[in-house]
């Protein structure tokens, strides 16, 4: 029988147990504002790994930041792009019309239960 520490946890990542260093590491990127997927490539852990430990300690997650304003402008202008094609904008504007059509066929207590 294999010992624990032989485990492999994740691809190619060997399991081991988290020492005082990791969790000041692992407080150190957390300061950084780095997310989990990131300290855990930092540290060959997975990023479940870093949650999970990171909660045991008491650290909170970080809110998804979102794009950055230059990203967010490449995204609108590529939307704005899109909507010059006419066969773009017909297939687009028959989506919107059918979701349209129904959601006022709904009876009001389903169009409520749909966000839940």
């Amino acid at each position: 029988m294999e010992c624990p520490q032989a485990m492999k946890r994740g691809r190619y990542r060997q399991w081991a147990r988290w020492t005082a260093q990791d969790d000041l590491t692992l407080r150190r990127m957390w300061r950084r504002k780095l997310y989990d997927g990131q300290i855990g490539n930092i540290m060959g852990r997975s990023k479940h790994d870093v949650a999970h430990r990171r909660r045991a300690l008491g650290i909170p997650s970080h809110a998804y930041r979102g794009h950055t304003p230059e990203i967010r402008e490449k995204i609108r202008a590529s939307y704005l792009e899109r909507w010059k094609n006419p066969e773009t904008a017909r297939r687009m504007l028959e989506g919107l019309a059918r979701g349209r059509a129904t959601w006022s066929a709904m009876p009001p207590l389903e169009r409520n239960r749909s966000f839940m």
